[in-house]
C-alpha cells in the first residue's frame, strides 16, 4: 500500500486534502482512483489507513479511517556524523542510512572535505529524499538532518559517545568498540574522500571518543556509512524480524 508523510496529523472520520505534489503523485504517477486506499504518516510515529474520496492532479482527498499499530523503528537511536562528499553520493548516502533506519544525520566539514556547504534548496531536496525513503522502507519517522557544522562542533556535541571510524585503526574493530557500550544511543563518525587527518583523530581521542577500524578494505566514504550503521543496528539486534 502506498505511503505518504503528511504536513497534518490525520483525524479519523476526516477528510484531509493531501498537498499538490503528492497530489500530483497519486493521480499522474501512481493513477490511483477514487476508493483506493493509502497510508497516511504524520513523520514522528503515527500511521493511518486513509480511502481517496476526491483524485485529481491539483487535488486529492483521503478519508481517514483508522490508525495502524507497527513497531518499526529502531530501538538503537543511532546519529550518523557524516562528512559532506559529492551531493550524489551525499544523497545516496542519506536515501539508505534512512532505509536502514538512523535516527539523526549530522553532516560536517573537515580538513580533506571537498564539497561546500549545501544551500536551503539542496537541504530541501535531500530532506525529500529522505521522507520518500520512510514512505518505501515501511518506517514512521522521519531522521533529523542537522545542519551542516565543522568537524570541532560535531566532535563536542557528540560527547563521549561518539566512534570515529579511521582506515589507519587496525586494532580496535568497530563490533568490538559497540560491545563497550551499554545503551543503545550511539554516534558514529565517517570522514570524507580524504579521510581523517590525524590532527582531527587526536582531537577526537582527546574529547572522549572512541577510535574504531570498520575492516581491512577502503571503502568509499557512502559505503562506509552504510556498512557501519548495519553493523551497529544489526550489534543491538535491530536488524533481526519481528
Amino acid at each position: 500500500m502506498h505511503r505518504f508523510i503528511v504536513p497534518e496529523t490525520p483525524v479519523i472520520g476526516m477528510d484531509l486534502i493531501l498537498p499538490s505534489d503528492i497530489s500530483h503523485q497519486i493521480a499522474r504517477v501512481l493513477r490511483l482512483h477514487d476508493g483506493d486506499e493509502v497510508r497516511l504518516l504524520d513523520s514522528v510515529g503515527g500511521e493511518w489507513t486513509a480511502s481517496l474520496t476526491q483524485v485529481s492532479p491539483t487535488q486529492c482527498v483521503a478519508h481517514a479511517m483508522s490508525t495502524v499499530e507497527s513497531d518499526p523503528e529502531p530501538t538503537a537511536k543511532v546519529t550518523l556524523y557524516a562528512a559532506l562528499i559529492k551531493y550524489d553520493r551525499f544523497e545516496f548516502m542519506l536515501q539508505k542510512a534512512t532505509e536502514l533506519g538512523v535516527h539523526r544525520i549530522v553532516p560536517f566539514v573537515s580538513a580533506y572535505t571537498n564539497a561546500r556547504p549545501p544551500s536551503d534548496s539542496r537541504v530541501t531536496r535531500w530532506v525529500r529524499v529522505m521522507a520518500e525513503a520512510v514512505e518505501q522502507s515501511g518506517r514512521t519517522i522521519l531522521p533529523e538532518l542537522a545542519p551542516t557544522s565543522t568537524f570541532n562542533e560535531a566532535v563536542v556535541s557528540a560527547g563521549h559517545s561518539g566512534i570515529l571510524l579511521w582506515e589507519a585503526e587496525d586494532k580496535l574493530s568497530l563490533r568490538d568498540a559497540l560491545g563497550r557500550y551499554d545503551g543503545a544511543d550511539v554516534s558514529l563518525f565517517v570522514g570524507p574522500e580524504g579521510g581523517f587527518r590525524s590532527d582531527e583523530v587526536d582531537s577526537a581521542k582527546s574529547a572522549g571518543l572512541t577510535i574504531a577500524g570498520i575492516g581491512p578494505r577502503i571503502v568509499r566514504a557512502e559505503t562506509a556509512s552504510i556498512a557501519a550503521l548495519t553493523m551497529t543496528l544489526a550489534h543491538f539486534g535491530d536488524m533481526d524480524p519481528r
